[in-house]
């Protein structure tokens, strides 16, 4: 059985990349024969490469610094994603590039988030008939409330799909009523369908015991300032963008995480792999136009027992930045959450 993955393997985004090679290597251990399908939206090449031609200094010395990233990213791609060896840049090309495989996967991460996706068309709702086999695992939204105008165009797409599956509960109540097919689960990531020795080959190993590693999105830079000099004392303080020219690769913002004692991140991928590598962390919610992607957290940590994991204040991080967690209890329950997914897959890939 051939299988194909259509995610966001092409983005600069640590957890993007990573959650596409936990997938693909999940599947491959099911001895499946799967790649990712690799499709690049034309027009993110695009803008990127129009931003090369602004008269803006700091547009342009923005887009050198995510070139010099993506250059990273793009080593890591070619070595560890079995990628297909034809390469898309157009929506229109959906229907010729999920030809040839039994089943294509949609998914994880934010491919039906309607202000990402929908800026590289409708590829990731798959809008063609065929007989191949849809199946959309651990798709987030990103979004508390869909735009009424974008579901009411994808609402046969997503009804066309075979299964369904999401990463966060806000996505259960705004694809279930579209989809008639069977019951919409909530799923855990791809990143813990495979065992964290996995992840080892790219780690750099030097345990810090005083160090905080802080990765975090769209910041509130007042609280991460307030959090800093609280930590000063205690602990060495890392961070993958303090040099803007030489950003971490995919393998140091592992290791960041791996070899550091605490870890403090508003990004989803940066708590999962808190949790993978057994590092105590910390949750700084996103704010704004943007906190809808804070259900993703939400849904982990409260299956988990672990929404004390959140702070609002540097108070109270200063009462609880001492507090452990209990990792015997964490991996049980991660342990159950896991087995949701796996037999998710197993069911519907059969």
């Amino acid at each position: 059985m051939r299988i194909g993955i259509l995610t966001f393997h092409w983005g600069t985004n640590y957890g993007g990349v990573l959650q596409a090679y936990a997938l693909q290597t999940y599947l491959k251990g099911l001895n499946y024969d799967v790649e990712i399908i690799n499709y690049a939206p034309k027009t993110f090449r695009d803008n990127f490469l129009l931003c090369f031609k602004s008269k803006s200094v700091h547009t342009i010395e923005k887009n050198v610094c995510e070139y010099l990233k993506e250059q990273k990213f793009k080593r890591f791609r070619k070595k560890n994603l079995n990628l297909s060896n034809t390469r898309y840049y157009n929506a229109t090309d959906c229907e010729r590039l999920i030809s040839g495989y039994d089943i294509v996967i949609v998914g994880s991460d934010q491919v039906w988030n309607p202000y990402i996706a929908l800026n590289y068309g409708r590829v990731y709702w798959l809008p063609v008939k065929t007989n191949i086999r849809k199946i959309a695992y651990a798709v987030s939204l990103g979004c508390e409330q869909y735009p009424t105008d974008v579901l009411a165009t994808v609402s046969d797409f997503i009804n066309d799909f075979y299964a369904i599956s999401a990463r966060e509960n806000t996505a259960i109540k705004i694809i279930q009523p579209k989809f008639s097919k069977g019951q919409v689960t909530v799923v855990p990531d791809p990143t813990v369908l495979v065992n964290s020795a996995q992840y080892m080959p790219f780690v750099n190993r030097h345990i810090n015991n005083r160090g905080c590693f802080i990765y975090v999105l769209q910041e509130n830079q007042k609280l991460i300032a307030e959090i800093e000099e609280t930590l000063q004392c205690e602990y060495d303080v890392y961070k993958p963008d303090i040099n803007k020219w030489n950003q971490y690769s995919i393998e140091e913002w592992l290791s960041g995480i791996y070899n550091n004692k605490l870890v403090i991140t508003n990004s989803f991928h940066g708590v999962m792999f808190s949790l993978i590598f057994h590092r105590d962390f910390f949750v700084t919610l996103i704010e704004g136009s943007l906190s809808g992607m804070n259900d993703r957290i939400y849904t982990i940590l409260e299956y988990l027992g672990l929404q004390d994991r959140i702070i609002k204040n540097a108070e109270t991080f200063t009462m609880m930045k001492k507090q452990t967690i209990n990792w015997g209890d964490v991996d049980t329950r991660l342990r159950q959450f896991k087995e949701i997914g796996t037999k998710f897959l197993s069911d519907n890939l059969k």
